[in-house]
This record gives C-alpha cells, structure tokens and sequence, in this order.
C-alpha cells in the first residue's frame, strides 16, 4: 500500500538468498559429518560382530556375548539416528517446496489507466460480492452503496461478515469475484495498481513499522522528505509530542516490529505513515484498536478536518458515531447513527 515493494523486495530478496545459501552450506556440512560418524560408528560395530563371529566356533564366553549385544545396540541407534538425518533433510525439502510456491507465485499486473493529479475521492460499488475461491461460500454479496467525496463512512456487522475483507477489495489487494468498485468514477480492476494506492492510504490493526527511523517511518523512506509535513502528520497521529520527546526525537531507531514503541505507539505512526502520503481515500482497519479513548478522539477529531473520504472499521461506539453515515454490511443497509441498538 506504500509502493515501497521494489526497493523492500530487493532487500527482501537479498536477505533471503544469502541466508538461504548459509542454511543451506551449514545444513549440507551437518549432514556430512553426521552421516560421516554415524557410518564409521556403524562399520565398527560390524567390524567387531564380524571378528566375534569368527572366533565364535573356538568358544565364546557370556561376557563376549554380552558384548556382542552391546554392540548390536550401538549400530540399532546409528541407524536410527541416521534415519533421523534423512527426515530432516526430507523436511527441509519441503519447505524449499513451500518457498518456492511464493516465489514463483505470479505478481501483480502492472499498467492500466491512471489517475490524474486531484481525485475527488468517491466511491461507488456495485453489486459487489467476494470469496476466496469457488469451493467456498461468498464472505459478503450484493453489496451496493455510494460514499461522497469528503465523507466518512463506519462499516459495522457482526464479527466474521467481511468487513476487513471489503476493506481489502477497497484497496485493491484483493478482486472482487463480482460487481465493481469505482473510484472517481473508474473501475479500479482496470486501473493501474501503482496509481490506485498513490489515492489510497489503508491502515490495518497488526501494520508494520521497518527497520529504520521513526522519520523513516513516516516519510516511507523518501529520499527527500518534508520534515514539516512529517510533523504535522504526526501531530495528526497524536503522536507528535511522544516523539519529540525521546533522546533522538525523530531520529529513533525502531525494529522490524516496532520493538522500541508501544502499541498505541506503533499504530500512531502507522497512521502518519499514511496521512503523509497526502491519499484522497484513507481506509482504517481497528487502527486505533491499542488506543486510550482520549487518544482515539483527537485522532478522530484531526483527521475529520481533513478533506479526504474516509472508511473506518471499529468496535468502539464514539468511534463509530464520529462518522458521517454508517453502513451495516450484515444488513446491506444505512443506518441511524443516533440509535445504538442498530450498531450491535
């Protein structure tokens, strides 16, 4: 959603080669020298067994038969041990099987129409329904609705209706099985991928921060950011004063995960992640779910000054009335905001 995946893919790309080829060296030299002892362990013992047979005739005492069990024992293990090496070289085979379905699983088309520079941001679907595969029942279908530009929709339902799967389909993550969604007044299955998500923030409830900066972060890695602009998303976020805040301000280093924020935290950024982009649709997926309601309301009431058409899922009823209108995707309906009884 952030169309870093060329220059994440490359570095992606990179790790998993090179750690693959160490795991791969590293499991092959395991493998040697264990199959290596084990073998030699084994013909030692059916060297002895063997020499013990041949003075078997002559008389053999209990003690030396003893041994020869003993040693029968010591080849059962080895063989049992190696036969444990060969599983985990056969597991280790399906999981090069497994990555290599990922691998050579087909990427997203590229080219198609364009947006312009300034979209208004409506959306109109139509008829829309979706699931996963033939085999299996559709998640939502039907579905017809209109969102103006500017305006801010809640999607409410039951848990497990497709609310965050619509929300997928919205994006353009996933396609729809049938109807359309039109965006300005274009189908998006026919638009070009890198142009949608130029339109289009979308913040889910689990978002990653990388491996960098908190500035890094915001900016989405940009090569020349905007500090001002960062700020001010930031302190749309409500997250601004937090950042200012700690030793290095915007210069903090986090993990892969976020590893030195909370979780409030990380979906704060997450969200000036998104504003930054300047989307004339912004989706938000529980992405104030880790939040205190205090915080949650002056995201809510910075955000809603905005000029952007905004489409939110969330469980929290001050949260859901802050919006404009508010679509029931298990009713297929609008409903009255001001009556809690139709939210659950």
């Amino acid at each position: 959603m952030l169309n870093l995946d060329v220059l994440r893919r490359r570095e992606w790309v990179n790790y998993v080669v090179n750690s693959t080829r160490s795991a791969n060296r590293t499991f092959k030299m395991d493998l040697f020298t264990n199959t290596l002892g084990i073998l030699l362990q084994g013909l030692s013992g059916v060297f002895i067994l063997t020499t013990g047979a041949i003075y078997f005739d002559s008389g053999l005492s209990t003690g030396a038969l003893f041994g020869v069990m003993l040693y029968g024992d010591m080849i059962v293990s080895r063989v049992i041990k190696l036969s444990d090496a060969l599983s985990e070289f056969f597991l280790i085979s399906m999981y090069c099987h497994r990555l290599t379905d990922v691998a050579v699983s087909p990427t997203e088309s590229e080219g198609g129409e364009k947006f312009g520079s300034n979209i208004s941001g409506s959306i109109i679907i139509k008829n829309l329904a979706y699931r996963y595969s033939q085999n299996q029942p559709y998640i939502f279908d039907g579905i017809n609705l209109e969102i103006l530009p500017g305006e801010s929709v809640a999607i409410v339902g039951a848990s497990g209706c497709g609310k965050s799967t619509l929300l997928n389909v919205l994006a353009g993550l996933y396609e729809p099985t049938n109807g359309e969604i039109l965006i300005n007044g274009k189908n998006i299955s026919s638009m070009d991928k890198k142009s949608l998500r130029q339109k289009i923030s979308f913040v889910m409830q689990d978002d990653k921060l990388l491996s960098g900066t908190i500035e890094k972060n915001i900016t989405s890695f940009s090569e020349a950011p905007n500090h001002e602009r960062m700020e001010e998303c930031a302190s749309y976020a409500a997250i601004d004063d937090e950042i200012m805040k700690l030793p290095l301000g915007y210069e903090t280093k986090i993990g892969d995960i976020g590893s030195t924020l909370s979780g409030g935290q990380r979906q704060r950024v997450a969200i000036a992640r998104a504003l930054y982009r300047r989307p004339s649709i912004l989706l938000l997926d529980e992405a104030t779910s880790n939040l205190d309601i205090n915080n949650e309301k002056k995201i809510t009431k910075a955000i809603n000054t905005l000029s952007i058409t905004r489409v939110f899922i969330a469980h929290r009823p001050e949260m859901i009335k802050s919006a404009d209108r508010i679509y029931n995707l298990d009713l297929k309906s609008w409903v009255n905001k001001n009556s809690y009884s139709e939210l659950k």
